[in-house]
Protein backbone atom coordinates (compact mmCIF):
# COMPACT_ATOMS: atom_id res chain seq x y z
CA UNK A 1 0.00 0.00 0.00
CA UNK A 2 1.70 3.14 -1.53
CA UNK A 3 2.03 6.07 1.78
CA UNK A 4 2.03 9.54 0.40
CA UNK A 5 4.07 12.34 1.82
CA UNK A 6 1.26 14.20 2.69
CA UNK A 7 0.18 10.84 4.97
CA UNK A 8 3.70 10.40 6.67
CA UNK A 9 3.31 14.70 7.65
CA UNK A 10 -0.23 14.02 8.96
CA UNK A 11 1.18 10.73 11.07
CA UNK A 12 4.00 12.54 12.48
CA UNK A 13 1.98 15.61 13.34
CA UNK A 14 -0.78 13.16 14.96
CA UNK A 15 2.16 11.10 17.00
CA UNK A 16 3.58 14.58 18.64
CA UNK A 17 -0.27 15.89 19.56
CA UNK A 18 -0.75 12.25 20.73
CA UNK A 19 2.82 12.30 22.81
CA UNK A 20 1.98 16.00 24.08
CA UNK A 21 -1.46 15.15 25.31
CA UNK A 22 -0.74 12.00 26.84
CA UNK A 23 2.12 13.97 28.70
CA UNK A 24 4.87 11.37 27.99
CA UNK A 25 7.25 13.77 27.09
CA UNK A 26 9.11 15.88 30.02
CA UNK A 27 10.94 18.95 28.99
CA UNK A 28 13.76 19.69 32.08
CA UNK A 29 14.21 23.66 31.88
CA UNK A 30 17.58 24.71 33.89
CA UNK A 31 17.99 28.15 34.85
CA UNK A 32 21.30 28.65 36.52
CA UNK A 33 21.77 32.34 38.10
CA UNK A 34 24.70 34.26 40.38
CA UNK A 35 23.30 37.35 41.31
CA UNK A 36 20.32 37.67 39.36
CA UNK A 37 17.72 39.00 41.30
CA UNK A 38 16.86 42.27 39.20
CA UNK A 39 15.84 39.54 36.28
CA UNK A 40 14.97 35.98 37.47
CA UNK A 41 12.04 36.57 38.19
CA UNK A 42 11.09 37.51 34.84
CA UNK A 43 12.93 34.53 33.59
CA UNK A 44 11.05 32.02 35.78
CA UNK A 45 7.41 33.57 34.72
CA UNK A 46 8.67 32.78 30.82
CA UNK A 47 8.49 29.22 31.77
CA UNK A 48 5.06 29.42 33.27
CA UNK A 49 3.60 30.73 30.56
CA UNK A 50 4.71 28.11 28.24
CA UNK A 51 2.15 26.50 26.01
CA UNK A 52 3.60 23.10 26.29
CA UNK A 53 2.53 22.58 30.26
CA UNK A 54 5.07 19.18 30.68
CA UNK A 55 8.13 21.04 32.10
CA UNK A 56 10.26 20.46 35.28
CA UNK A 57 12.65 23.50 36.04
CA UNK A 58 15.61 23.27 38.11
CA UNK A 59 17.02 26.60 39.42
CA UNK A 60 21.09 26.58 39.91
CA UNK A 61 22.53 28.88 42.30
CA UNK A 62 26.04 29.48 41.65
CA UNK A 63 26.70 30.86 44.54
CA UNK A 64 24.38 34.29 44.64
CA UNK A 65 25.02 36.54 47.45
CA UNK A 66 21.95 38.44 46.59
CA UNK A 67 18.45 38.15 46.82
CA UNK A 68 17.81 35.69 44.01
CA UNK A 69 18.50 32.63 46.38
CA UNK A 70 15.31 34.05 48.33
CA UNK A 71 13.48 33.93 44.99
CA UNK A 72 14.58 31.10 43.98
CA UNK A 73 13.46 28.99 47.06
CA UNK A 74 10.38 31.12 47.38
CA UNK A 75 9.11 29.38 43.49
CA UNK A 76 10.01 25.97 45.15
CA UNK A 77 7.70 26.45 47.89
CA UNK A 78 4.69 27.78 45.96
CA UNK A 79 5.73 25.20 43.38
CA UNK A 80 7.36 21.65 44.74
CA UNK A 81 5.92 19.41 42.04
CA UNK A 82 7.54 21.80 39.01
CA UNK A 83 10.39 23.59 40.41
CA UNK A 84 13.34 22.23 42.68
CA UNK A 85 16.66 24.23 43.76
CA UNK A 86 19.97 22.96 43.33
CA UNK A 87 23.66 24.47 44.66
CA UNK A 88 26.81 23.30 44.73
CA UNK A 89 28.70 22.30 47.92
CA UNK A 90 28.86 24.52 50.34
CA UNK A 91 27.18 27.55 48.25
CA UNK A 92 30.07 27.43 45.94
CA UNK A 93 30.55 29.85 43.17
CA UNK A 94 32.09 27.30 40.29
CA UNK A 95 30.52 28.88 36.55
CA UNK A 96 28.45 28.80 33.92
CA UNK A 97 29.69 25.48 33.33
CA UNK A 98 29.95 23.22 36.26
CA UNK A 99 26.17 24.80 37.46
CA UNK A 100 24.58 23.63 34.05
CA UNK A 101 26.33 20.42 34.61
CA UNK A 102 24.81 20.33 37.77
CA UNK A 103 21.05 21.16 36.50
CA UNK A 104 21.56 18.41 33.87
CA UNK A 105 22.33 15.69 36.19
CA UNK A 106 19.54 16.89 38.56
CA UNK A 107 16.98 16.37 35.41
CA UNK A 108 14.77 13.86 34.51
CA UNK A 109 13.38 15.10 31.59
CA UNK A 110 13.54 13.46 27.73
CA UNK A 111 14.72 17.16 26.64
CA UNK A 112 16.98 19.74 28.07
CA UNK A 113 16.31 23.23 27.85
CA UNK A 114 18.56 26.09 28.98
CA UNK A 115 17.48 29.45 29.54
CA UNK A 116 19.71 32.19 31.60
CA UNK A 117 18.29 34.18 34.52
CA UNK A 118 18.32 37.45 32.17
CA UNK A 119 16.94 36.38 29.46
CA UNK A 120 12.97 34.73 28.31
CA UNK A 121 11.15 32.30 26.14
CA UNK A 122 8.41 33.20 23.89
CA UNK A 123 5.30 31.32 25.29
CA UNK A 124 5.33 28.69 22.73
CA UNK A 125 9.27 28.30 22.44
CA UNK A 126 9.15 24.50 23.99
CA UNK A 127 6.34 23.63 22.13
CA UNK A 128 7.86 24.59 18.56
CA UNK A 129 10.83 22.93 19.15
CA UNK A 130 9.17 19.92 20.72
CA UNK A 131 7.21 19.29 17.74
CA UNK A 132 10.65 20.08 15.45
CA UNK A 133 12.78 17.12 17.36
CA UNK A 134 9.94 14.58 17.14
CA UNK A 135 9.34 15.36 13.99
CA UNK A 136 12.89 14.80 13.18
CA UNK A 137 14.39 11.91 15.02
CA UNK A 138 17.45 12.05 13.76
CA UNK A 139 19.04 15.38 15.37
CA UNK A 140 19.94 16.24 18.44
CA UNK A 141 19.14 19.45 19.14
CA UNK A 142 16.90 22.71 17.49
CA UNK A 143 18.15 25.82 17.61
CA UNK A 144 15.56 28.79 16.57
CA UNK A 145 17.16 32.96 16.09
CA UNK A 146 16.25 35.19 19.37
CA UNK A 147 15.60 38.36 19.43
CA UNK A 148 18.85 40.84 20.38
CA UNK A 149 16.58 42.24 23.26
CA UNK A 150 18.21 46.05 23.51
CA UNK A 151 14.61 48.14 24.14
CA UNK A 152 14.85 46.15 27.44
CA UNK A 153 17.36 48.76 28.69
CA UNK A 154 15.91 51.84 29.86
CA UNK A 155 16.57 54.69 27.61
CA UNK A 156 18.28 52.98 24.67
CA UNK A 157 16.18 53.08 21.53
CA UNK A 158 17.92 51.08 19.69
CA UNK A 159 15.49 48.56 17.50
CA UNK A 160 15.34 45.15 19.05
CA UNK A 161 16.90 42.81 15.87
CA UNK A 162 16.13 39.13 14.84
CA UNK A 163 20.06 36.90 15.20
CA UNK A 164 20.23 35.96 11.85
CA UNK A 165 22.25 31.83 12.33
CA UNK A 166 23.44 32.60 9.16
CA UNK A 167 22.45 29.30 7.10
CA UNK A 168 18.82 28.06 5.58
CA UNK A 169 16.25 28.59 8.38
CA UNK A 170 13.85 25.15 8.49
CA UNK A 171 16.48 22.75 7.72
CA UNK A 172 18.43 19.87 8.88
CA UNK A 173 22.77 20.19 9.05
CA UNK A 174 24.86 17.32 8.78
CA UNK A 175 27.10 16.83 11.37
CA UNK A 176 30.38 19.56 11.65
CA UNK A 177 29.22 21.89 8.65
CA UNK A 178 28.43 24.55 11.07
CA UNK A 179 31.61 24.38 12.80
CA UNK A 180 34.04 26.09 10.10
CA UNK A 181 31.29 28.38 9.54
CA UNK A 182 31.23 29.23 13.79
CA UNK A 183 35.03 29.52 13.81
CA UNK A 184 34.71 32.02 10.39
CA UNK A 185 31.90 33.81 11.95
CA UNK A 186 30.03 33.23 8.67
CA UNK A 187 27.18 32.26 10.85
CA UNK A 188 25.94 33.35 14.25
CA UNK A 189 26.64 30.88 17.08
CA UNK A 190 23.23 29.87 19.00
CA UNK A 191 22.27 31.11 22.02
CA UNK A 192 20.94 28.81 24.88
CA UNK A 193 17.82 30.65 25.34
CA UNK A 194 16.99 29.71 21.70
CA UNK A 195 17.79 26.03 21.75
CA UNK A 196 16.46 22.28 22.87
CA UNK A 197 18.38 19.09 23.65
CA UNK A 198 17.64 15.65 23.61
CA UNK A 199 19.30 14.96 27.24
CA UNK A 200 20.98 11.58 26.04
CA UNK A 201 22.64 13.33 23.87
CA UNK A 202 24.60 16.21 26.19
CA UNK A 203 25.13 12.73 28.54
CA UNK A 204 27.03 11.33 25.84
CA UNK A 205 29.40 13.92 24.69
CA UNK A 206 30.07 14.25 28.30
CA UNK A 207 28.31 17.85 28.90
CA UNK A 208 29.95 20.78 29.17
CA UNK A 209 33.28 21.53 30.22
CA UNK A 210 33.92 23.01 33.56
CA UNK A 211 37.21 24.61 33.01
CA UNK A 212 35.21 27.38 30.86
CA UNK A 213 33.50 29.12 33.86
CA UNK A 214 31.99 31.89 31.74
CA UNK A 215 32.89 32.63 28.25
CA UNK A 216 32.59 29.67 25.27
CA UNK A 217 31.07 27.26 27.54
CA UNK A 218 28.15 27.27 24.79
CA UNK A 219 30.30 27.08 21.91
CA UNK A 220 32.18 24.00 23.73
CA UNK A 221 28.82 21.85 23.79
CA UNK A 222 27.83 22.67 20.60
CA UNK A 223 30.93 21.62 18.92
CA UNK A 224 31.09 18.49 20.95
CA UNK A 225 27.66 17.44 19.71
CA UNK A 226 27.43 18.97 16.49
CA UNK A 227 30.72 17.20 15.22
CA UNK A 228 28.87 13.97 15.87
CA UNK A 229 25.08 14.61 15.35
CA UNK A 230 23.09 16.61 12.80
CA UNK A 231 21.25 19.44 14.09
CA UNK A 232 17.96 21.59 13.28
CA UNK A 233 17.75 25.16 12.65
CA UNK A 234 14.87 26.98 12.34
CA UNK A 235 13.91 30.16 11.37
CA UNK A 236 11.23 31.16 14.02
CA UNK A 237 11.97 33.36 16.85
CA UNK A 238 10.94 32.13 20.12
CA UNK A 239 13.17 33.88 23.13
CA UNK A 240 14.92 36.88 23.68
CA UNK A 241 18.55 37.73 24.85
CA UNK A 242 18.41 40.90 27.25
CA UNK A 243 21.52 43.05 26.52
CA UNK A 244 23.16 44.67 29.13
CA UNK A 245 25.76 46.30 30.69
CA UNK A 246 26.19 43.74 33.34
CA UNK A 247 25.89 40.62 31.42
CA UNK A 248 28.91 38.07 31.25
CA UNK A 249 30.14 38.82 27.84
CA UNK A 250 29.57 42.76 29.10
CA UNK A 251 31.87 42.58 31.47
CA UNK A 252 34.25 39.93 29.79
CA UNK A 253 34.57 42.42 27.37
CA UNK A 254 35.23 45.56 29.64
CA UNK A 255 37.62 43.62 31.52
CA UNK A 256 39.95 42.92 28.12
CA UNK A 257 40.25 38.78 28.66
CA UNK A 258 37.95 38.00 25.72
CA UNK A 259 40.82 37.85 23.75
CA UNK A 260 42.96 35.58 26.20
CA UNK A 261 39.04 33.50 26.48
CA UNK A 262 38.94 32.96 23.07
CA UNK A 263 42.90 31.61 22.79
CA UNK A 264 41.88 29.09 25.50
CA UNK A 265 39.44 27.99 23.44
CA UNK A 266 40.94 27.47 20.06
CA UNK A 267 43.60 25.67 21.99
CA UNK A 268 41.15 23.36 23.71
CA UNK A 269 39.67 22.69 20.56
CA UNK A 270 42.73 21.99 18.68
CA UNK A 271 43.41 19.36 21.44
CA UNK A 272 39.77 17.79 21.25
CA UNK A 273 39.51 17.63 17.02
CA UNK A 274 43.40 15.96 17.86
CA UNK A 275 41.96 13.21 20.81
CA UNK A 276 38.64 12.87 18.62
CA UNK A 277 41.09 11.73 15.36
CA UNK A 278 39.37 14.77 13.45
CA UNK A 279 40.88 15.09 10.09
CA UNK A 280 38.26 17.27 8.53
CA UNK A 281 40.18 19.96 6.18
CA UNK A 282 38.02 22.88 6.67
CA UNK A 283 37.85 22.60 9.83
CA UNK A 284 41.32 22.72 10.41
CA UNK A 285 41.82 25.35 8.17
CA UNK A 286 38.86 27.65 10.03
CA UNK A 287 40.84 26.90 13.30
CA UNK A 288 44.17 27.48 12.12
CA UNK A 289 43.31 30.89 10.84
CA UNK A 290 41.92 31.97 14.00
CA UNK A 291 45.15 31.03 15.38
CA UNK A 292 47.15 32.44 13.10
CA UNK A 293 47.38 35.96 15.31
CA UNK A 294 48.25 34.32 18.45
CA UNK A 295 51.03 32.19 16.84
CA UNK A 296 52.28 34.59 14.52
CA UNK A 297 51.75 38.19 15.66
CA UNK A 298 54.17 39.67 13.69
CA UNK A 299 53.59 38.20 10.42
CA UNK A 300 50.08 38.89 11.06
CA UNK A 301 50.57 42.56 11.91
CA UNK A 302 52.35 43.01 8.57
CA UNK A 303 49.68 40.71 6.95
CA UNK A 304 46.48 43.03 8.45
CA UNK A 305 48.86 46.10 6.96
CA UNK A 306 49.49 45.13 3.24
CA UNK A 307 45.36 44.70 3.74
CA UNK A 308 44.80 47.20 4.73
CA UNK A 309 47.13 49.00 2.61
CA UNK A 310 45.41 47.17 -0.16
CA UNK A 311 41.80 48.41 0.36
CA UNK A 312 43.28 52.08 0.94
CA UNK A 313 44.24 51.88 -2.73
CA UNK A 314 41.42 50.24 -3.82
CA UNK A 315 39.16 52.94 -2.26
CA UNK A 316 41.68 55.68 -4.15
CA UNK A 317 41.36 54.14 -7.64
CA UNK A 318 37.95 54.28 -7.11
CA UNK A 319 37.12 57.72 -6.15
CA UNK A 320 39.21 58.81 -9.12
CA UNK A 321 37.76 56.28 -11.45
CA UNK A 322 34.10 57.90 -10.70
CA UNK A 323 35.71 61.46 -10.89
CA UNK A 324 37.30 61.33 -13.73
CA UNK A 325 35.68 58.44 -16.04
CA UNK A 326 32.56 58.62 -18.61
CA UNK A 327 29.25 57.69 -16.31
CA UNK A 328 29.38 54.41 -18.41
CA UNK A 329 32.49 53.11 -18.03
CA UNK A 330 33.32 53.95 -14.77
CA UNK A 331 30.03 51.09 -14.29
CA UNK A 332 31.67 49.28 -16.84
CA UNK A 333 34.52 48.62 -15.26
CA UNK A 334 32.71 47.79 -11.35
CA UNK A 335 31.26 45.35 -13.13
CA UNK A 336 34.12 43.45 -14.44
CA UNK A 337 35.86 43.88 -11.22
CA UNK A 338 32.96 42.04 -9.35
CA UNK A 339 32.52 39.55 -12.22
CA UNK A 340 36.53 38.80 -11.54
CA UNK A 341 36.02 38.47 -7.69
CA UNK A 342 33.03 36.20 -8.13
CA UNK A 343 34.38 33.98 -10.86
CA UNK A 344 37.99 33.55 -8.82
CA UNK A 345 35.89 32.60 -5.48
CA UNK A 346 33.85 29.64 -7.24
CA UNK A 347 37.18 28.54 -8.96
CA UNK A 348 38.45 28.46 -5.37
CA UNK A 349 35.77 26.54 -3.94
Amino acid sequence: MHTSVRDIRQNRKASVQEARESNRLLVSSVIIFLNAEKFIEEAVESVFCQTYKNWELILVDDGSTDYSTDIAQRYVAHYPNKVRYVEHQDHQNRGMSASRNLGVHHSIGDYIAFLDADDIWLSHKLERQLEILETHQEVAAAFSPWQEWLSCVENDHAPDLVQNLGVEPNSVIQPAQLVPLWLKGDSAIPGHCGSLWRRRVILHAGGFDDSFRDYYEDLVLLIKVHLEAPVYVGGECLSKYRQHEGSSCALMEKSGKDREAKLKFYQWLEDYLRKKNIHEKTIWESLQMQLFPYRRPTLHRFVQFILHAKRQWNTLLAGLARKFLPVWAYHWLKTQWHYRKTSEALKSE
